[in-house]
């Protein structure tokens, strides 16, 4: 689809309290303005009240270039998730959606892409119109520096890095595979697409460059014979999740009802567990989205999690054993998952059900639920996050343009920051001693958060300042403020 849309990057390094970002005000006293004018920094709006657009004060916007265009109607879209090294310095952006059909801006020939061969990671001569990307930035200094870029046919929501942060893997989605690339030495850090790519067998061709997408859960039924494979769809690989010892890989099959567990070392899949195959009557487990992996003390693989859109609830998965599928049910349409450093709790974004689901892993059962606010629904819970220290929460709402900020010692909601339109995926950065010059003269660690947008500004570098005890207070009561019962600002 040709794209117009603004694209870009934000990256908001303000320490701005919840106060300063978006809070709507009265139009009385503002003279005459036109509706989506402007009037002193803010925008008015047909109700008749003026909103400030922005998010934090000290906002810069980086756009997702691509240069594959001088006017940039063929830059990114649609990032859908973004991803961390473990050592802080390299932040990874994936981009999933309509990033296709553009053409030549002189020549107006169409673009096409060389795909990979999935085996050997050599270039073909088989070509694609499609183009999502994985862009690396350097985010050691102040300002994002990108480094590389890397054009991909299909991806789809899974994005990890290695523990040891030598290796990064990135969902084919409809393609049915797992794409793996290598850092290469140097700073900053750059990487290279590694072969082979992990193949997960669910269609009949899956080492060509284009598969065929008939591998879906209906593969080989008599519906799917029966239509010629008409109604067979491709697995589509999902969520990704990875063992702290960096040796098993767990992959959702979207369409297939499926966890795939990849041993990293051969690159290979050494068990798929089905969770609710056809003819079973089972309604379990199907479309398998988000995944979180518990490794023991040894840093081995012991439990997988496995949020089910469709069945409102999330499977834990024994990788050590051959146990049955233990059925957590949770909210309506689970996606993302997470879980606390030391494991014990796993957090659910209920996207149907505005709210987030807290399981207790050792006890496999749903041990609280957290609202996102309001009687209303809409939000979209999609995306979370957890401080460094696991104190709070960050869950991104697609429907409200925000990040919700959720206090876990309390268990509740405590604000919002707004965002662009529709943010989907969010990450910490650092954790960094800053000084502040309130009463208390006590250090404050800043938490940087970036936020994927699939529509409009892409992801975003929050500031989130914990101060002295007054500082603390001031923002606690902001955030209390902000976030009202039914979601409104004030």
């Amino acid at each position: 689809m040709h794209s117009t849309r603004a694209r870009s990057l934000s990256a908001l390094l303000g320490m701005a309290l919840l106060a300063q970002t978006g809070m709507a005000a009265s139009a009385a006293g503002k003279g005459r303005a036109v509706v989506g004018g402007t009037f002193a920094g803010t925008s008015f709006l047909p109700t008749g009240v003026f909103v400030t657009p922005t998010a934090a004060q000290g906002s810069a916007l980086y756009r997702l270039t691509t240069g594959l265009r001088p006017d940039g109607n063929a830059d990114a879209t649609d990032a859908s998730a973004t991803a961390l090294s473990p050592d802080g310095k390299t932040l990874i952006v994936m981009t999933t959606g309509y990033n296709t059909n553009f053409n030549n801006q002189q020549t107006g020939a169409p673009f096409s892409f060389k795909i990979p061969d999935p085996v050997t990671g050599v270039a073909t001569t088989v070509t694609t119109p499609n183009s999502e990307w994985v862009f690396v930035y350097d985010v050691t200094g102040n300002t994002p520096q990108r480094t590389q870029l890397f054009s991909i046919p299909n991806t789809y929501a899974g994005l990890v890095w290695a523990p040891n942060g030598k290796n990064f893997y990135v969902s084919g989605g409809i393609d049915d595979r797992i794409l793996a690339y290598a850092k290469i030495d140097g700073s900053p850090a750059t990487f290279a697409i590694s072969a082979p790519a992990i193949i997960l067998n669910h269609n009949a061709n899956d080492t060509a460059p284009i598969p065929d997408y008939h591998g879906g859960v209906l593969r080989g039924t008599a519906a799917a014979k029966n239509t010629n494979n008409a109604l067979a769809t491709g697995a589509v690989a999902a969520g990704l999740a990875i063992s702290r010892d960096g040796k098993t890989l767990v992959v959702a099959n979207f369409e297939d009802d499926s966890i795939s567990i990849v041993d990293t070392a051969s690159r290979s899949v050494t068990r798929e567990v089905a969770f609710a195959p056809p003819g079973s009557g089972l309604a379990r487990g199907e479309f398998p989205f988000g995944v979180a992996v518990v490794s023991d003390e040894s840093g081995k693989a012991k439990t997988a999690y496995v949020s089910s859109m469709r069945d409102s609830h999330v499977l834990a998965v024994d990788l050590a054993g051959n146990a049955k599928p233990v059925v957590i049910p949770v909210g309506s349409g689970p996606n993302a998952v997470t879980l606390s450093p030391d494991g014990t709790r796993l957090y659910v974004a209920d996207g149907n059900s505005d709210d987030i689901a807290v399981v207790d892993t050792q006890k496999n059962a749903t041990i609280a639920v957290i609202s996102l606010g309001g009687v209303f629904k809409g939000r979209n819970p999609n995306g979370l996050t957890l401080s460094r220290g696991g104190e709070r929460l960050y869950v991104t709402l697609g429907g409200e343009n925000s990040v919700a900020v959720i206090d876990l010692g309390r268990g509740r909601l405590v604000g919002k920051i707004p965002t662009a339109w529709y943010p989907t995926g969010v990450a910490v950065a650092r954790e960094r001693a800053r000084s502040q010059s309130d009463q208390s003269h006590r250090p404050a660690a800043q938490h940087e958060l970036r936020v994927a947008e699939p529509y409009g500004t892409e992801p975003i570098w929050l500031g989130d300042r914990k101060g002295g005890p007054r500082r603390r207070a001031d923002a606690e009561r902001q955030r209390a403020r902000f976030a009202h019962a039914d979601g409104r600002c004030q």
